[in-house]
């Protein structure tokens, strides 16, 4: 320890204590107490500290520890004084002795452990000392206040089920803590920094700073030795002191080790907010080079961006990364070494953020009944994006919607449904994300006030990837305990009241159901549908919205009218802000109601199209014998009947559709009830595949798998199902739906002829099968009661009405099932000129008396393709699914109608045919199938 004599100063003391100015003698020497807390001295008020009079000889104590006590002994002629000073407290010599310091040792990280890192836990209370999280900038930072009465503040701890010790980091020997600190005054203050480790009380493992001279508003890097720690002590929690009362900040922490060089920190999310960054650092002297390399993550490929030397100059060195350099979506890392190859390592990761064009997509319209974009026919395939229902509502995460979003155009999706919460956009009533009260009352509640910024971000950035978005309103704030609104499900069980966002529920301990009958209900819901139109108004990435809401099944929506006035009124909020904004109908029964005029064929007006919803192990299929030993019997249909008729049967009362529909939910949802006996990956690829084949050969404009981003199913089944099956369907989908706008046969029906059961017509499942086993997809189904709307003239003649066929209706045969059928329906396909086949039982019609029929009617009928094979012919693709349980190999006779010669391609790129249309009817092609999966064909 060096030591400091005569400094000379100058005191300025009352006349009355020290009758005259004079100069001092001071001399500082070692503290008796080393490291003991410091003291306050005691000296007279009428006495200051007026300047420092020239430079301190050498030499000053060392830079570290500087917590040193020391005497501070001041002759006079007529006075000696001794007083007992912190060194620390002395304002006026700060400037002389830090000037003195040497240069503070490098470091380099080797854990973060804020705002990210791989260890368990986070912030929390401790006593009444609350740790709060600040947004500022796009970064979150811990915000605290440090009482005058002293106190310690619980800044991160660990989780007690994961173990946590010195030992399990990369480097234990050496260690430092580095801390990022800001004080919103300027302040000198010294940081304490204390450990919980195993069952030791704090106040044991303490390391101080040194005095800090904080700027306020300042970021500055502290870095504390870590004290003896038994590296395999469970650590518990890290506290923070400061030594003086004030509103402080942290914005990271780290363990970090002496280094040879040491880089300025730069923020993993730099690319969010920028496009280029300027990397810099500096090195211990005689370091001419430094070696860059900058590499993606290994999980995300590990592939080498950057590898280079880079000179120093005068210990200092830079280099400018742009982030056209790096993939979108993907996590790279900057690595600095002293020299290739070295092992002690200064890794930086930095997240490559999309940098946007300014690219759109084509606004989407209806034509005709078409969905239309950029004047071509548009189709999608994509699944139901849930983060903002779940998860982003509490934590805003930028980086991982980037990922998910360029994941999912890699996988070729074009369309996501979000789902959201009214909470999150209303979360009191009439305060929307533009009033001022919004941030606090999202804060209050612990949620992200970011959240409308990540949502417009996803807007922006999936038009840019190609992605069209679809809003669904998934919940409304009903649920009083609902966690992804700041509820606690725990609290409920304690007796607690709720604290979500649950201004529709009667109060804060009961939850309901959404009510649009409520006013109150139908208000919030047609206020949010308003904000979300005017909000995006215009905008070409949205493709729609949904209305009323998500699934309306309750006694009110049960009701045909009910429900036609509810997608009326919320239709018109949205388009009211939005005149060309499309919306799409949900139906009763959970959306997958297809026995009535609303949910089929006789759609409101106001809307554009449908968004049903049909699992396919939920259709029209009966129940299997095992049905009530499994926990969802009613997904337990009989599973043969289920993959070549479901999808098929639920579809047919669409056939006719003048409006574009998609299915907006579908998937491998109920996979171990519906196929108990399959390996989970081969139930939920099947599942998926059949839902997403069928859905196209029955016309449908886009198929949305349902899952839960992140979670269960969708991270089991994620690589290798989903990636798989959307890059297979993707082109299909793209390419556009197949034209179901005209058909030479007309199957007519009361659905009530068999059984409507869940919502279901289940008369219609035998059309389908005729249909699939006869090749003549495309077949038009209408029930009775629209033949008579749309089928049926009606006009006077003298005194009486008179009913015929119309005369718009350009068919080449019709069958008709006259089980329950309106008999005026009857009479009047009787009177038509078109052949026509009356069945009393259309189930009973086989096979042969049908093909028979068609082709005495003049209608292609296709019975050498196997009926194990649903055959459809797009406007680039030609489809084969295999429905059954065993592989098939056969010819088959698709009917593509070209002018001249073409080929039939598969997917790797190998032509299986070539040749004219009447050829491919002729000779057919050969094809093998895998049990329940279909080859794709493009024509070329």
């Amino acid at each position: 320890m060096g030591v400091l004599t005569a400094l000379p100063i100058a005191f300025t003391c009352d006349t009355t204590v020290m009758p005259t100015s004079s100069l001092l003698t001071v001399t500082w020497s070692p503290c008796p107490k080393m490291h003991c807390e410091p003291c306050l001295p005691t000296v007279p008020s009428s006495c200051s500290v007026a300047r420092a009079i020239g430079p301190p000889p050498e030499p000053v104590c060392e830079p570290y520890p500087i917590q040193l006590i020391s005497y501070l002994r001041i002759s006079m002629k007529r006075h000696t004084v001794s007083y007992l000073l912190a060194s620390l407290l002395i304002c006026s010599l700060l400037p002389q002795l830090h000037a003195q310091d040497t240069s503070p040792i490098l470091t380099r990280p080797i854990m973060e452990l804020y705002p990210r890192g791989p260890i368990s836990g986070g912030l929390s209370r401790y006593g009444n000392m609350l740790v709060q999280t600040l947004e500022e900038n796009n970064e979150k930072h811990i915000g605290f206040e440090q009482p005058s009465g002293g106190g310690h503040w619980l800044i991160r701890w660990f989780a007690n089920h994961k173990i946590f010790s010195l030992s399990s980091l990369p480097v234990s020997d050496d260690l430092h803590l580095a801390i990022e600190v800001r004080s919103e005054k300027t302040t000198d203050v010294q940081m304490v920094v204390d450990w919980k480790a195993d069952d030791r009380p704090l106040n044991k493992l303490v390391s101080r700073s040194d005095l800090l001279k904080l700027e306020a508003g300042q970021w500055q890097t502290v870095t504390l030795p870590i004290p003896a720690i038994d590296k395999a002590a469970k650590l518990r929690g890290l506290f923070v002191q400061m030594s003086k009362p004030g509103k402080y900040a942290i914005r990271s922490i780290h363990f970090v080790v002496p280094s040879k060089m040491q880089t300025q920190p730069i923020s993993r999310d730099v690319f969010y907010r920028q496009n280029s960054v300027k990397l810099t650092g500096h090195t211990v002297a005689n370091i001419p080079v430094v070696h860059l390399q900058i590499v993606m993550d290994e999980e995300d490929g590990k592939h080498v961006v950057v590898e280079k030397n880079i000179a120093t100059n005068d210990n200092q060195f830079t280099y400018t990364l742009k982030a056209d350099q790096l993939q979108p979506g993907k996590l790279y890392h900057v690595q600095w070494r002293t020299q290739a190859g070295d092992p002690n390592v200064i890794d930086q990761p930095v997240f490559a953020y999309h940098q946007f064009t300014g690219k759109q997509l084509p606004t989407a319209s209806i034509d005709n009944g078409k969905l239309i974009a950029d004047g071509k026919k548009l189709g999608f395939v994509g699944l139901n994006y849930t983060k903002f229902q779940l998860g982003y509502s509490n934590k805003t995460d930028f980086e991982k919607l980037t990922r998910h979003l360029v994941q999912l155009q890699d996988w070729g999706v074009n369309c996501v449904r979000l789902t959201l919460n009214m909470m999150m956009i209303q979360p009191q009533q009439g305060v929307y994300p533009e009033d001022p009260e919004y941030a606090q009352i999202i804060k209050a509640h612990n949620l992200d006030p970011r959240f409308i910024e990540l949502l417009d971000y996803h807007v922006k950035l999936a038009g840019e990837l190609g992605i069209y978005t679809i809003f669904d309103w998934h919940e409304y704030g009903t649920r009083p305990y609902r966690y992804f609104v700041g509820g606690q499900p725990e609290d409920k069980k304690k007796g607690k009241p709720g604290t979500a966002l649950a201004w529709l529920a009667p109060d804060n301990r009961t939850p309901v159901s959404f009510d649009y009958s409520n006013k109150l209900h139908r208000t919030a819901l047609l206020d949010c549908h308003t904000w979300l139109a005017k909000h995006f108004k215009a905008n070409p990435n949205i493709l729609g919205i949904e209305v009323p809401f998500n699934e309306p099944h309750d006694a009110f929506a049960a009701v045909e009218t009910n429900l036609r006035k509810m997608i009326d009124e919320t239709a018109k909020a949205v388009k009211l802000q939005d005149p060309d904004r499309l919306c799409f109908g949900m139906t009763s029964s959970y959306s997958h109601d297809n026995a009535t005029p609303t949910s089929t064929w006789l759609i409101p007006d106001r809307i554009d199209g449908l968004g049903s919803h049909f699992y396919m192990a939920n259709g029209p299929i009966d129940l299997r014998q095992d049905h009530k030993q499994r926990k969802h019997p009613w997904l337990c249909r009989i599973v043969d009947e289920t993959f070549y008729l479901g999808t098929p049967a639920v579809l047919m009362p669409y056939a006719t559709q003048l409006y574009p529909q998609y299915n907006g939910e579908d998937g491998d949802h109920g996979y171990k009830d519906f196929l108990p006996d399959i390996d989970e990956a081969i139930a939920s690829r099947m599942m998926v595949e059949n839902g997403m084949v069928t859905n196209w050969l029955a016309g449908q404009v886009g198929y949305l798998l349902w899952t839960m981003h992140e979670t269960g199913d969708f991270k089991k089944f994620s690589q290798p199902v989903y990636e798989g099956l959307f890059k297979k369907y993707a082109p299909l989908f793209k390419a556009g739906p197949l034209d179901r706008s005209s058909s030479d046969v007309l199957f007519i029906q009361n659905p009530a002829a068999a059984k409507i059961a869940n919502g279901h017509n289940y008369s219609c499942v035998p059309i389908a099968k005729l249909a699939i086993d006869l090749h003549l997809d495309p077949v038009h189904y209408m029930t009775d009661d629209q033949y008579i709307t749309v089928g049926v003239a009606r006009y006077a003649k003298g005194l009486e009405q008179v009913m015929e066929g119309s005369r718009d209706l350009s068919y080449k045969a019709i069958i008709l099932d006259t089980r329950n059928c309106d008999q005026r329906v009857v009479k009047a396909v009787q009177k038509m000129k078109i052949p026509t086949l009356i069945s009393d039982d259309i189930s009973k019609v086989t096979n042969d008396e049908l093909a028979m029929f068609l082709r005495d009617a003049g209608v292609a009928v296709d019975t050498q393709t196997p009926t194990s094979i649903h055959l459809g012919v797009g406007p680039e693709h030609v489809v084969l699914y295999n429905h059954s349980g065993e592989k098939v190999t056969a010819n088959a006779y698709p009917r593509v109608n070209r002018e001249s010669q073409f080929k039939l391609v598969t997917a790797d790129g190998k032509p299986i045919f070539t040749g004219t249309s009447n050829q491919l009817q002729s000779d057919g092609v050969a094809v093998s199938i895998e049990p329940r999966t279909a080859l794709i064909l493009q024509i070329q």
